[in-house]
């Protein structure tokens, strides 16, 4: 099963929360390091956001806000997890200054750490396709457990090549690696992301790695990274 499963795999496309990350690190690590931090940042910076402050008022539709109240309003898009233009790019901010100081550490999985390097040795290209922007992958990525670690990719893909939810999106990413959809294996820990890349045509594994999946409509489980196009299985 193993080898007709990665037949001609050229690429491994991954998602980072939940397959290369533990989903708390982004959940409440960073969310919360941001949550805790937009208050300050936002009245130390006030004159150099006031931009995105705008943003916030013309999307709430009230120009009267004052920077309590929006203060306020990217609390509740934070919780609500609603990554809206102006909240994104406060947060990469106050993220970036965390990493800075050292106040926050990306945290990878070991044996996501030896597979990158085992399927770069295989020549096999490795990319990430996340939710979080591609300046926030770049900052998760520099700033690991294991110190930089950017050079296992071969590229970064983000909600700017399309919503997770659209079959289209993994065709977009197939087009952009020049590959069929069928070179292509995607990794990741949500049932709907992978049936929808399964729908494009690529190849999908779900890592479930607290074991707790009971269906996954058809798609092939792991727990970990180690038999996911190990040593002895030809690409």
């Amino acid at each position: 099963m193993a080898r007709d499963l990665y037949t001609n795999v050229k690429a491994i496309v991954t998602d980072i929360e939940g397959t290369i990350t533990p989903p708390a690190f982004i959940k409440e690590v960073l969310s919360r390091y941001v949550s805790e931090k937009i208050p300050d940042y936002i009245w130390d910076y006030e004159s150099d956001i006031s931009r995105h402050l705008d943003t916030v008022r013309e999307q709430e539709k009230n120009f009267d806000l004052t920077t309590e109240e929006i203060i306020e309003v990217l609390l509740r898009y934070l919780d609500e997890r609603k990554k809206n233009n102006p909240l994104q790019a406060l947060y990469t901010l106050i993220v970036a200054e965390g990493y800075q100081a050292k106040k926050i550490q990306s945290l990878v999985y070991e044996d996501a750490l030896h597979a990158f390097r085992r399927w770069r040795e295989h020549g096999i290209l490795v990319y990430i396709y996340s939710t979080l922007s591609v300046q926030e992958q770049r900052l998760f990525l520099t700033n690991t457990q294991a110190g930089d670690i950017t050079d296992s990719f071969n590229g970064l893909f983000d909600t700017q090549s399309g919503e997770k939810r659209q079959t289209q999106s993994y065709d977009k990413i197939a087009v952009s690696l020049g590959l069929p959809s069928p070179d292509i294996l995607f990794l990741t820990d949500n049932i709907e992301d992978a049936v929808t890349a399964s729908n494009s045509g690529m190849k999908v594994i779900v890592l479930d790695r607290q074991a707790c999946l009971v269906n996954a409509y058809g798609c092939r489980i792991e727990h970990d990274f180690d038999n996911i196009l190990p040593e002895t299985v030809s690409a």
